[in-house]
């Protein structure tokens, strides 16, 4: 079961699901690798593949950390907040309700616009951010959560039923 599953309250409905880009992993293969070569180049052929063994490990844990980091990142829009919550053996979980939601942008890089991926920053009242790097599509997504956010102002009905709605 999912993070997201335990902190919704009754009644309330994902509306948008965000996700990491693949990118995370090129990070991981570029430090596992830059660790793999020099160790594999002197070691294995004095020790034979037994000295390339402690390389590979720090390889396989690069890879492992960023795939720790993908499925323990949940990125939701429901109906009444914004809610991001990471971390796979501890969880760190951030809400903003749709009302105290201030501002929403999105950073890409060159790599980023042809990759599809950016960093997305939710801005709420009093100063509170909420810094997402490397999510997949997130012009796509930022697009989708004004729509979400644009009903809750449209519907007040809606909105104070859910506890939120934006101050008129």
């Amino acid at each position: 079961m999912s993070n997201i599953d335990q902190v919704l309250y009754p009644g309330e409905q994902v509306e948008v699901v965000g996700a990491l880009h693949g990118w995370i992993y090129v990070d991981a293969v570029v430090m596992g690798l830059i660790c793999f070569i020099p160790a594999s180049a002197f070691l294995v052929p004095s020790m034979g593949m037994i000295g390339a063994a402690p390389a590979l490990l720090v390889f396989f844990m690069f890879i492992l950390d960023a795939h720790l980091n993908v499925i323990g990142t949940e990125l939701t829009i429901t109906d009444r907040r914004v809610i991001f919550t990471y971390g796979f053996f501890g969880r760190r979980t951030m809400e903003l309700d749709h009302a105290k939601v201030e501002g929403f942008t999105v950073e890409q890089g060159i790599i980023g616009r042809m990759m599809n991926f950016g960093q997305v920053t939710v801005t709420g009242v009093g100063g509170m951010r909420m810094e997402i790097p490397l999510v997949r599509d997130p012009l796509r997504f930022r697009a989708r959560t004004m729509q979400c956010l644009a009903r809750t102002d449209a519907n007040p009905s809606m909105a104070s039923a859910a506890g939120v709605g934006r101050p008129g």
